[in-house]
């Protein structure tokens, strides 16, 4: 009977170590989970849109015209809240612009800000591709044959404030979708398309006597093939408008 007392202490000592394994294991995962889950702050993100700009990585103006920055008769800058800045005066660049598009036409001075999320997917706009993983729904199986993202400018204008010399913009943009499918896939595919709305906020002046402003987007058109277990098969094309931020067309 002596002789079982060292070993209840030995099994008690090794039940001990276990559970102290245990604990230590599941803080470490706990320590863990929790550097995984820290999101970017905003002087990060800040940071980052700067290297973009210092890298001197070339700069959009639609989908075909683009330039590098530091270009005489350009001005590019990340601004106090992390956006991006564009300002151009260059008379080839707007040439090319009012070639391209009939509303540059006149224009002496242009000017572009873009959110600062979305910085880094306006200056690499061309890599974009589209998900090819299938998504389902109910008893419906969704995937995208083929489409591509552009940058486009809207053709509404938006209300700008004035006074002397000054201009001020305040408005909300929601992003648009061309039909139920198109709202659908952006949830189902996973695609990197911000379902919430763009606050847009801006102030400047100038002393050109008429501005235009309109909302710059990623314009998506792609065709999305959807199967039913009933089988039922269909294809449609659907379009998706992104406001990313405003441009200013000074004439």
């Amino acid at each position: 009977m002596k002789k079982t007392k060292p070993i209840k202490r030995m099994l008690g000592a090794s039940f001990a170590a276990l559970l102290l394994g245990g604990a230590v294991t599941f803080a470490f995962w706990h320590v863990q989970a929790g550097e995984i889950e820290k999101t970017a702050t905003s002087e990060d993100l800040i940071t980052s849109n700067k290297t973009w700009v210092n890298a001197k990585t070339e700069i959009p103006l639609t989908n075909d015209i683009h330039f590098v920055p530091q270009k005489k008769g350009t001005s590019v800058k990340i601004v106090g809240d992390g956006d991006l800045q564009i300002e151009v005066d260059d008379a080839q660049l707007l040439k090319q612009m009012a070639d391209e598009n009939p509303d540059f036409k006149g224009m002496k001075k242009y000017r572009l800000r873009v959110e600062a999320d979305r910085v880094a997917d306006y200056l690499n706009n061309e890599r974009y591709i589209f998900p090819v993983e299938h998504g389902y729904k109910g008893l419906s199986n969704y995937r995208i044959k083929a489409g591509e993202r552009k940058i486009k400018s809207a053709n509404k204008l938006i209300s700008l404030t004035k006074k002397n010399t000054n201009r001020a913009v305040e408005t909300t943009l929601p992003v648009e979708y061309s039909d139920d499918l198109a709202k659908d896939a952006v949830d189902i595919l996973k695609m990197n398309v911000s379902s919430g709305k763009l606050i847009l906020d801006d102030s400047f002046s100038s002393g050109y006597k008429k501005i235009e402003a309109r909302a710059k987007t990623f314009h998506y058109n792609f065709t999305v093939e959807k199967n039913s277990l009933l089988i039922f098969k269909s294809e449609e094309e659907v379009q998706i408008d992104e406001p990313i931020g405003i441009e200013y067309v000074m004439k």
